[in-house]
């Protein structure tokens, strides 16, 4: 895949940053550790590609199984989740959220809401992207929802 662009429309690992301040030697700062479950593997590395260039870590996921378990080996600080997926992007979202309550969740979808996924967008979800959407725009909800003071982009 090319590079991003530097407005793009709408891998793994934790790492974490070093600054160095004066004599005090280097300082860990922990980047947020953000989950992307999509069955569609162009958006899933864009959006990795992306949130990791402006300083988040990522994980992606292509099932909801896959998902599950991750969280049984590691914790998570946002998930990202596509709504239309073979096995029910909503679904997904419910059982993270039944086991992480306060979980922010963000959904990109390419496709209009049905009404049986608006209950658990009402109940589960923080924010909704629509694609396409400026990733910009995405990293900033990242940004926000998880508190990073450490991500970097423009716009």
């Amino acid at each position: 895949m090319s590079d991003v662009a530097a407005e793009p429309l709408l891998n793994a690992g934790a790492q974490s940053t070093e600054h160095r301040s004066g004599n005090e030697g280097a300082v860990k700062i922990q980047r947020p550790h953000v989950v992307v479950v999509d069955d569609d593997e162009t958006m899933l590395e864009i959006l990795a590609r992306y949130l990791t260039h402006v300083g988040f870590d990522v994980t992606t996921c292509d099932s909801g199984q896959e998902v599950d378990a991750l969280l049984e080996m590691t914790s998570i600080d946002l998930l990202i989740s596509d709504l239309n997926m073979p096995h029910d992007g909503a679904s997904v979202i419910t059982r993270t959220r039944s086991r992480y309550p306060d979980l922010p969740v963000i959904v990109v979808t390419g496709r209009p809401i049905r009404e049986a996924d608006q209950a658990v967008i009402d109940t589960h979800v923080s924010e909704i992207f629509e694609k396409p959407t400026p990733l910009s725009d995405l990293a900033r909800a990242v940004a926000r929802l998880t508190g990073s003071l450490s991500a970097r982009f423009s716009g």
